[in-house]
């Protein structure tokens, strides 16, 4: 929705709220109208301005007449009374120079503002942000008229030495105030909306404790021309340095700078018969003009003072402007009294014992007549870095002690402590109810979470800024997920490269929230039936085949899908991990939420980055049809020029490529690359040189890849590329199911050379057990599958449905098969296979198989038939696979159906109840 004010132009972007009161607005300040000059927010309450148009037109109206807080996009606040400017507001940092070690202010009445300050300050300046005029008096009489600088009154014995104030009669109104260095030139402005807290004191700036003293400090040091770095010519010169002059851009190292501060930089130099300008910066700062005089080719020397140098080593580069100079040497120079640094201060620290994986705080306490000002740095086990006098970690979940170093500093002092963590009570990380196999889980949320980086206990959601990316990124990999696309992944960059490969195309390149939900990179689930029917809509409306299809990001008409729990905790063995939680959207319905809730966990291992998955399936309704889905667990679209699509289908290590075919326009405007049953379980996509990503998913060995619209483009661009794993599973039946994989960063042969290295990650079994009605990633078609008194129930003669319920189904009867998920099995390994069934409802079973390098359509001709003797019977069959045509290579999917002889003769009652699948006469784990 957007609304524009006649005043500025002011355009408002409406971000819906869930049931809040609440609602921060998104504003664009126009001017004149139609261009943008800068952003703001303003949080509109809907008790008061509700979400109607009388609402919208109320709320505009309060914006306009400044009766509502709005911040600008730089963090500056406008007051309530303060006109929205027609340029972006400034506002002052934290950080003042180092002649201004402390300002702070308090209102001794609503209209007595006094300000105080310690440093060496000479004078100060006071303006009104919204630019008007004022002459007042002060509380001593004298008037005091805006943009004119007043010097200080004396302030005597204050405990923390602030010797100086300003008292102005004014009110809490957004203020500049400039504070101008005694004796100089030097100026530092100060932007804020003073409080009306009466007598309250608020520290500004700087915190640092005055010290003990002063110190008496000399530098006087000379650094050669010819030897500094630069790529200018190098001439004789008699009189110079070593006989020496260099032309051209110079930029000196100057070490052991012993306080920061402005510092005497001297120029010796030769010019022709044009007086040049050399700018001189420092630390890359701003530059300081300096006008030389013409020399005639004689050596010259000058000096200016340049601020900007730090403590320690500064680099000084000096730049010719206008006219030739070369130049001799500089000379850096400083002699007077600085503040003394008060180190007078010791740090404790807490040793907590806890159990294992438990949550503890680490609290350093600094004491002493120095204890002010500091900033604290941790380092632990693991790569474990944090900040703050305070952290939270989780405790390794092995048993023993773990030393985190804690060092608090300040300018000039630099204290260390050192926290032991004692952990006990580790016996086992997982529980026995259930086991991750090849990256896959199914159980309870508590079981599932027991595989998980940490389980979430504090929802940190509030602190993630709207239209924000939170980022990790390690010396290979930058990787960010967004909270206006449903905490997706919409960044991964190779560093080497800096490139971000994730295609979010988005209309406005600098507002995600109209960015395309249906891109980036996630977990996007799939359920029955294609004709999913809710109030009065159809996921068949939109023209799309996507059925019931949960997205984490919103669904295709660009409405934005709330993020409902994310925290980052720092975990032993993992470093930073992000979690989030999102009830999904359902992709080809306006603003329909689902029954999927999507878990996620995304952390940095190496050059990989590493998921975890879990979805919750709460689906009730009466459409399921209880079948498997291609699923996308997950998918990436990446950047056009990425349509390198890899894989390796035999089993001698040679890459395939299956590029998509250029797309045309459209609507025929994307190429598919077709289901890939793969020997290696993995799917790159990649640019030219080689550079991209690949998903490794220890889970499945089938993938897909698309391209939309063209090979060109980047991450904004509406053409992309497109990889996912596609395993074909049930998420129609409720339950909740856990994937693992890995997104490795870099070009093909150093995947294959990571992968080799990591030979030991397990891929998904054959052996699989039933027990508890869990599917463990088998599922069936063309007939339904369903959890039931803790069995896994096949209706192996069921008819297929092809209405949105399963009264009055048509189609042919027996056709359903119950297939194994796509995996990665020698044909060898499995030529006698145990399968123990309560039932198995007919007389006699057709056995299928796909092997890696076929499509799906090949299983047609690659039967095996079974006689059952007693078919209602618990029995173990022995099923001898070897010598089987067709039975060679590596097998991908292993299915069971009935054949077309017996179709005629069943009843739609017999069903198919397997108790477990394996290679040995005996029950695998669950």
């Amino acid at each position: 929705m957007k609304k524009f004010l006649s005043l500025l132009s002011v355009l408002c972007l409406a971000i819906s709220g869930w049931a809040q009161t609440t609602v921060t607005e998104h504003l664009i300040v126009q001017y004149p109208p139609g261009t943008n000059v800068y952003k703001m927010t303003a949080v509109r309450n809907t008790s008061t301005f509700p979400s109607n148009n009388q609402g919208w037109i109320d709320f505009l109206n309060a914006i306009k007449l400044n009766q509502i807080e709005r911040i600008a996009e730089n963090g500056c606040p406008l007051a309530v009374g303060v006109p929205t400017p027609i340029t972006l507001p400034t506002c002052s940092t934290t950080t003042a120079p180092s002649w201004v070690t402390g300002l702070r202010y308090k209102y001794e009445s609503p209209q007595k503002l006094r300000f105080e300050a310690r440093g060496t300050i000479g004078q100060a300046k006071f303006a009104r942000v919204d630019g008007q005029a004022f002459t007042i008096n002060n509380p001593g009489g004298v008037p005091i008229t805006n943009d004119q600088y007043y010097g200080y009154g004396s302030i005597t014995g204050d405990a923390d030495g602030y010797d100086r104030q300003w008292e102005i009669n004014i009110p809490a109104v957004a203020l500049n105030v400039t504070f101008q260095k005694a004796g100089g030139t030097e100026t530092y402005v100060l932007n804020l909306t003073p409080s009306l807290s009466a007598g309250t004191v608020q520290v500004i700036g700087t915190t640092s404790n005055p010290g003990s003293g002063t110190t008496t400090i000399t530098y006087n040091q000379s650094f050669a021309a010819y030897q500094a770095s630069g790529s200018g010519t190098i001439y004789d010169k008699p009189g110079a340095t070593d006989s020496k002059i260099k032309d051209g851009e110079i930029t000196y190292t100057v070490p052991n700078i012993p306080a920061p501060g402005s510092y005497t930089v001297a120029l010796s130099y030769q010019s022709n018969t044009n007086p040049p300008v050399a700018q001189i910066s420092v630390n890359g700062g701003t530059a300081t003009n300096f006008n030389l005089a013409a020399t005639g080719g004689v050596l010259t020397s000058i000096s200016t003072t340049v601020p900007g140098f730090t403590t320690g080593t500064n680099s000084v580069k000096v730049t010719p402007a206008g006219d030739y100079f070369a130049q001799d040497k500089i000379t850096v120079s400083r002699t007077g009294t600085v503040l003394a640094p008060n180190c007078g201060y010791t740090v404790a620290v807490n040793s907590p014992s806890t159990s294992c994986g438990g949550n503890v705080t680490l609290t350093a306490t600094a004491s002493g007549t120095g204890a002010t000002g500091l900033t604290y740095a941790w380092t632990g086990p693991n790569n474990y870095v944090g900040s703050g006098a305070s952290i939270a970690i989780a405790a390794a979940q092995s048993n023993g002690t773990y030393d985190y170093i804690v060092t608090a500093t300040k300018a000039g002092c630099s204290v260390q402590a050192t926290a032991t963590v004692s952990v006990s009570g580790c016996v086992s990380v997982n529980p026995p109810t259930t086991a991750m196999r090849g990256g896959y889980a199914e159980g309870t949320l508590s079981e599932l979470y027991a595989f998980a980086p940490f389980v979430p206990d504090q929802n940190q959601i509030v602190s993630w800024s709207d239209r924000t990316e939170k980022t990790q990124q390690n010396s290979r990999i930058r990787f960010g997920i967004h909270k206006s696309i449903g905490a997706s992944i919409t960044r991964i960059e190779d560093v080497r490269v800096s490139e971000n490969m994730v295609n979010t195309w988005n209309r406005d390149s600098n507002d995600p929230d109209l960015w395309d939900k249906g891109r980036s990179g996630d977990a996007w689930a799939y359920g029955t039936p294609k004709d999913y029917r809710e109030g009065t809509q159809s996921t068949k409306d939109s023209g799309d085949d996507t059925g019931y299809n949960g997205i984490p990001a919103g669904d295709r008409y660009a409405h934005q899908n709330p993020v409902d729990y994310y925290q980052r905790k720092n975990v032993v063995g993992y470093g930073d991990v992000d979690y989030t939680r999102t009830v999904t959207m359902m992709w080809s319905m306006d603003r329909v939420r689902t029954k999927y809730v999507r878990h996620a966990w995304y952390w940095l291992e190496g050059e990989t980055i590493r998921y975890f998955y879990i979805y919750e399936n709460n689906r009730d309704d009466n459409q399921m049809r209880f079948q498997g889905s291609q699923q996308e667990l997950p998918g990436i679209y990446t950047s056009a020029n990425y349509y390198h699509h890899k894989v390796e289908l035999g089993s001698n290590g040679d890459v395939a490529e299956v590029t998509s075919p250029p797309p045309g326009n459209p609507p025929n405007n994307q190429t598919d690359t077709g289901t890939k049953n793969t020997t290696k379980n993995y799917m790159g996509s990649y640019r030219d040189d080689g550079y991209g990503i690949t998903i490794f998913s220890p889970y499945t060995s089938r993938f897909n890849g698309k391209q939309f619209n063209s090979r060109f483009g980047n991450y904004q661009s509406l053409a992309s590329s497109y990889i996912n794993c596609a395993p074909f599973t049930d998420l129609d039946s409720p339950r909740k199911v856990a994937f693992s994989g890995y997104i490795h960063v870099g070009t093909n042969a150093e995947f294959k050379s990571w992968q080799a290295a990591h030979s030991s990650i397990e891929l998904l079994p054959f052996a699989t057990n039933f027990a508890g009605g869990k599917f463990n990633g088998w599922s069936s078609v063309d007939a339904k599958t369903k959890a039931e008194n803790g069995k896994v129930v096949f209706y192996i003669t069921d008819v297929n449905p092809t209405s949105i319920t399963d009264q009055n189904p048509s189609g042919t009867r027996g056709e359903g098969k119950f297939n194994s998920q796509y995996g990665n099995w020698s044909a060898s390994s499995l030529n006698t296979i145990y399968l123990n069934v309560e039932s198995v409802g007919v007389s006699q079973l057709e056995i299928g198989w796909i092997k890696a390098g076929q499509d799906d359509n090949a299983a047609a001709s690659q039967r095996k038939l079974i006689n059952i003797t007693n078919p209602n019977s618990p029995q173990t069959l022995t099923i001898n696979m070897a010598g089987t045509s067709g039975w060679d290579g590596t097998i991908v999917r292993f299915f069971i159906g009935t054949p077309v002889s017996l179709r005629p003769s069943m009843t739609g009652s017999e069903r198919f109840v397997p108790n477990w699948i394996n290679t040995v006469n005996s029950a695998p784990a669950n």
